[in-house]
């Protein structure tokens, strides 16, 4: 079968006894303000040497994120001396230790980078005053924590490494931290979890777990996406596009203003967040018109697709809309309802996005769409005819649709009609100039009056 680490074997259990066997070492990203309970990210690596930068921080004034490069130097076919540990643009601090708990020998170590090229520190002696260096059967535990430096804060790109007589530790000297299993039941966090090689999450009950217990487990559960090996696999924060996804995860909060969702305490108290799914507003894809996606108050960061009646979060719409299914969205409520006119002049002439949908010989409704139909699917039926440029021909004065006075005659006209004054009556764009001045307000009404004799 294929396991998570997409290599084959024979079965369940294999898959995780078998992940144990790993190499690599493991480094834990903690953002600042950091907690060491939940890593931002974890991943193994395949020699001891790293990468930093100062990084996005939500502010500026926060400290640089910390690095934590933690598992053990195996396997030297011969012994690797000269040990040392390099720093370029950043600070670091390391602890190592080899051999039985009760003559255990340790070192620990402290370096700052100085201007130069790249600081170096030699790794001379243990605390036994034994020199240091990785033997044939020895196993070396190694906990590394970096970060930029905080003195020259201009410089944005560091670099630390490990090395034995000039070269890096590689992969076959190498495995990932692990607690032997110690550990894994007080982790709350599945990347925490899934960073001990001895331990695993699951995704269902949301506990971390020994993976040696599994094994022994006289039912052991079924390795599906509910029963996590890799930290890779564990869903982050940043993945949740919805309020009521981010808060329900356990580690996240939602900012509101910037409808994102952070692992907990990263903006330090300094943003307005939501921490329980109960205050969220509605999450976008609920809402189904464009004033209940936009409206003043609503909240959630959303946009509305007109084309497809659709209302969903803007940071999803590469990925939702990623083949142009959304030919037209607005995020203004302003905007919303703007194909309200009653006339087909006033419709087209409201300008790009409103057309006008009509019965042959008939009334007419103004709606959103462009040239090549209504966006509104139900308004597209055999019967309607669309125009999104020019208004057809009504005949106002067939369907009494014309304002003429009773005194008067209507004739229509293509695109428009006009009235004749019956005998003994005038209309009034005929008058004279003091009559047009006295009765302006009335011509677009088109109204007739019925009066005796000529006019002086």
């Amino acid at each position: 079968m294929l396991c998570p680490d997409k290599s084959l074997r024979s079965n369940l259990s294999s898959c995780v006894r078998d992940a144990e066997r790993h190499r690599g070492v493991t480094l834990f990203e903690y953002k600042s303000p950091a907690n060491f309970s939940v890593p931002d990210s974890v991943q193994i690596l395949n020699s001891t040497m790293f990468s930093i930068s100062r990084g996005e921080n939500v502010n500026t004034n926060d400290p640089p994120s910390i690095l934590s490069l933690q598992g053990f130097l195996v396997d030297a076919t011969s012994p690797l001396e000269k040990l040392e540990l390099c720093v370029y643009h950043s600070q670091a601090n390391l602890s190592m230790a080899q051999g039985p708990t009760t003559n255990r020998e340790t070192l620990a170590l402290s370096i700052e980078w100085s201007r130069t090229e790249s600081s170096c520190s030699n790794l001379t002696t243990w605390s036994s005053g034994l020199p240091v260096s990785l033997l044939p059967g020895a196993k070396i535990s190694i906990d590394l924590n970096a970060s930029m430096s905080e003195v020259f804060l201009l410089e944005k790109l560091g670099r630390v490494s490990l090395k034995h007589n000039l070269k890096l530790f590689r992969k076959e000297h190498l495995l990932p931290y692990s607690s032997q299993g110690i550990g894994c039941e007080q982790t709350m966090s599945c990347m925490k979890c899934t960073g001990d090689s001895s331990c695993l999450w699951d995704e269902t009950s949301h506990r971390c777990g020994s993976r040696m217990d599994w094994l022994n487990s006289e039912e052991p559960r079924k390795l599906t996406r509910e029963v996590i090996l890799l930290p890779e696999d564990c869903s982050t924060c940043n993945e949740f596009v919805t309020c009521s996804e981010c808060t329900r995860a356990g580690n996240c909060e939602w900012l509101e203003g910037d409808a994102i969702c952070m692992r907990k305490g990263r903006t330090g108290g300094r943003v307005e967040v939501i921490l329980e799914s109960g205050n969220c507003p509605m999450d976008c894809h609920l809402r189904t018109s464009c004033s209940s996606c936009l409206g003043y108050g609503v909240g959630g960061s959303c946009v509305w697709c007109s084309s497809t009646s659709e209302c969903f979060v803007f940071s999803a719409y590469t990925s939702y809309y990623q083949f142009g299914g959304c030919l037209r969205w607005t995020d203004k409520e302003a905007q919303c309802n703007k194909c309200n006119q009653t006339t087909c002049e006033d419709c087209l002439g409201r300008g790009m996005g409103c057309g006008w949908n009509y019965k042959e010989g008939g009334e007419g409704t103004c709606l959103e769409g462009d040239f090549g139909g209504s966006y509104a699917q139900n308004e597209n039926e055999t019967g309607r005819v669309w125009t999104y440029d020019v208004c057809p021909d009504v005949d106002e004065c067939a369907l009494d649709l014309h304002e003429c006075h009773p005194n008067a005659i209507c004739n229509n006209t293509p695109g428009s009609y006009f009235c004749q004054c019956e005998e003994n009556s005038h209309q009034l764009l005929t008058c004279a100039s003091f009559y047009k001045l006295y009765f302006l307000f009335l011509r677009q009404a088109r109204l007739c009056w019925r009066w005796e004799g000529g006019m002086q």
